[in-house]
């Protein structure tokens, strides 16, 4: 889904967008011989995702060289592309505004493919010196040497997208200042990695810069692009990965999920401001409250539940619907029940209150699945 409608009509559609990875995603993974890892992952969970297959975008109209775009971290161009779409759906594409005070932030997980490349990038020297000592040590000739070091430099660097890099995309703080210098902001800009959290975190570092009267407009966008074979891997290991379709969340069946890349931003005021300045106004968001328990999780939650009800001042049986970020991982579903039900109970309006997750039919978007 390219935008807001298309993703809503997604939701809607009850449609499962998720797919084989496109051509050239897993890299040289693709062509793995059967004793690594990668190869080893479950059919279904091990390939599919929420991959986006559909995004065209077009460097020259955003004025970025074609060499550049080449090789930066394409999570650039997502944020962009949806960042155009906020300001433009806010209203402010033809409309003069104080850019000074309009400030960029942005929520990623960070380790992601791109900063794969780059780390395996930056190991090719070392390598290779390990390389030629080990052939030489086995008495190769150095002329032959020379041509299997250079054919595995030329490999690597076709490979591996990070290392032709010339933008700097192997830092976080990238992904905020290639949006704030190409929109002309300049009420700061800054990238927050909270995990799962990211998204959330974003929204709510930007609204603390308006409520602090840092800045009177914020450009919050968060992203997500860590599909490669080594996040598979890594979820693999963890046990979170679904061995085949995966099943809802809470379901008690359940046993993982497969990841999902996305990009998503908009554009935030303070509500009067908006209403003075005549603002679409498509949602009103009044807290945004955040805790941690390292000895348990389902108070963790249930804290941060009761904490943000009270921050709103939102009585719980006010509560109509509660969106959740559960991801049919059975230990953290269940102490998201748990804290759901203790925090709200039975409503005793007698309206029916839907918990839901779109993690199993979209898959797990992560640091970018809180907005």
């Amino acid at each position: 889904a390219k935008t807001v409608g298309e993703f809503w009509d997604l939701v809607c559609s009850g449609r499962d967008p998720k797919s084989p990875p496109p051509q050239g995603r897993f890299g040289l993974h693709e062509t793995a011989p059967t004793d690594n890892p990668a190869s080893r992952l479950p059919e279904f969970g091990g390939r599919h995702g929420g991959y986006i297959n559909n995004f065209v975008f077009d460097c020259l109209r955003f004025r970025i060289p074609p060499k550049q775009f080449a090789a930066a971290n394409p999570l650039q161009f997502l944020l962009l592309s949806v960042c155009e779409q906020a300001i433009r759906e806010a209203g402010y594409v033809d409309r003069e505004f104080d850019r000074s005070r309009v400030g960029t932030v942005v929520g990623a997980v960070f380790s992601c493919d791109f900063l794969h490349d780059a780390i395996q990038g930056a190991w090719i020297p070392d390598f290779l010196d390990r390389l030629e000592r080990a052939l030489l040590e086995h008495g190769a000739a150095r002329e032959m040497i020379a041509r299997v070091s250079d054919a595995y430099a030329e490999r690597a660097m076709l490979e591996l997208q990070a290392a032709r890099d010339e933008t700097g995309s192997a830092s976080s703080s990238t992904l905020a200042s290639r949006i704030a210098k190409h929109f002309d902001l300049m009420g700061g800009a800054m990238s927050l990695d909270a995990g799962d959290a990211s998204a959330l975190s974003a929204v709510n570092a930007a609204v603390g810069l308006l409520r602090g009267r840092t800045c009177e407009m914020v450009l919050c966008a968060a992203g997500q692009r860590s599909m490669d074979a080594l996040a598979y891997e890594d979820l693999a290991f963890k046990g979170e990965l679904a061995a085949g379709e995966p099943r809802a969340a809470f379901d008690r069946q359940a046993a993982g999920y497969v990841p999902a890349e996305a990009a998503v931003a908009v554009v935030l005021k303070r509500h009067a401001d908006a209403l003075r300045d005549g603002d679409p106004i498509f949602a009103v968001i009044r807290g945004v409250e955040g805790v941690s328990d390292a000895e348990s999780l389902e108070r963790a939650l249930r804290n941060a539940h009761e904490s943000a009800l009270a921050t709103t001042r939102t009585a719980a049986e006010e509560v109509r619907l509660i969106e959740t970020a559960a991801a049919a991982v059975p230990s953290r579903d269940g102490a998201e029940a748990a804290a759901i039900a203790a925090t709200y109970g039975r409503d005793t309006a007698g309206f029916p209150r839907p918990v839901g997750s779109h993690v199993a039919r979209l898959g797990n978007a992560r640091g970018a699945s809180g907005m």
